[in-house]
């Protein structure tokens, strides 16, 4: 039969091991680092940033288009899609 003593003896040991594993783990351990701001930013705002990236996206591609055709206009109709005009005897050649 198991006495009450022994149990507590084997309770306190246990204990003991328990507070020295935990003591090297916490002493073991990398030094903690000190917390990064954190931003927190509205559903409003958020929705408006969204909206913004959106928009911006669609312009630039509407606009990318555009210039597309026009340049495939252009070369169609065998012109330059810049103005070339100016006297240029004044340049020197290489």
């Amino acid at each position: 039969m198991i006495e009450t003593y022994q149990i507590r003896n084997v309770l306190r040991v246990y204990s003991t091991q328990l507070k020295k594993k935990a003591a090297t783990i916490r002493d073991s351990a990398e030094p903690l680092q000190p917390a990064h701001d954190i931003i927190d930013i509205s559903i409003k705002a958020r929705r408006k940033q969204m909206l913004n990236q959106i928009s911006d996206h669609l312009i630039s591609q509407i606009t990318s288009r555009k210039d597309q055709q026009n340049a495939s206009k252009n070369i169609e109709k065998n012109e330059l899609p810049f103005n070339v005009s100016g006297d240029w005897s004044n340049h020197e050649t290489e």
